[in-house]
């Protein structure tokens, strides 16, 4: 049996990990939680076969930015995909341009509520 794909979600609202969490495991993959951005570098030290973050723009002590910049300082080279109150189609382009190194800022961004469909289709092309 072949191993799943683990993701993490780091995001300050119980509800909304909790409602990714369900849809991402229902679609097969393996995943793991975050309150925070400080806790989700914590997550992706600890679990080097992490895939994916997907993160909450706003979030108590380390932001989604704040969250991805630590993550490529580190050598973190997966993609992450960004969602929040706040994401609106304007800023978007903000948010996935490439950087220095030719890695894109995010992969994907979204304004919540992200409904299961849209969420699955973002993390399925993340992934392709």
């Amino acid at each position: 049996m072949p191993k799943k794909k683990k993701i993490l979600v780091a995001d300050d609202t119980e509800c909304v990990r909790d409602l990714y969490l369900q849809v991402l495991r229902h679609a097969g993959y393996e995943v793991i939680t975050a309150i925070d951005g400080n806790e989700g570098l914590i997550m992706l030290r600890d679990n080097p076969d992490v895939v994916l973050v997907i993160t909450d723009e706003e979030m108590p002590e380390m932001t989604g930015d704040e969250l991805l910049a630590a993550a490529r300082l580190e050598g973190f080279k997966m993609p992450f995909i960004l969602t929040g109150g706040r994401v609106t189609d304007d800023r978007i382009e903000k948010f996935i341009h490439p950087q220095e190194d030719g890695v894109p800022a995010f992969t994907a961004a979204a304004c919540k509520p992200v409904l299961p469909n849209l969420l699955r289709e973002m993390v399925a092309n993340a992934l392709a």
